[in-house]
């Protein structure tokens, strides 16, 4: 699992995947996700029900060039739907790339 503050590097192949799974506590106002890369073009979808989000499943899409941050609140319709709650997190390799990755609380 990827812990909240924890900031993980990875690599993904071109038209490939890496996922993630983030337990979210449930006192948690509201999380922020960040994905920045250092080389390359991944995109990263999100998911509080689909443990591995694509183009088509996920409820977040986060698939602009360079960094990109977004804040999730727990009023949004689809935030931690059940608990105990861990957000998916799926990074798409739309290019080969090597990235950060991290989500707060």
């Amino acid at each position: 699992p990827l812990k909240l503050g924890e900031l993980v590097s990875g690599y993904v192949e071109e038209d490939d995947f890496l996922y993630y799974a983030a337990p979210i506590p449930k006192n948690a106002a509201a999380i922020k996700v960040i994905i920045t890369p250092i080389f390359g073009d991944p995109d990263l979808y999100l998911s509080f029900t689909v443990d591995e989000p694509d183009d088509t499943t996920a409820t977040w899409v986060m698939d602009e060039m360079g960094t990109e941050e977004r804040l999730l609140r727990r009023q949004a319709t689809d935030f931690c739907p059940t608990e105990p709650c861990s957000l998916h997190l799926s990074v798409y390799g739309y290019e080969a790339a090597e990235f950060r990755l991290a989500v707060y609380n």
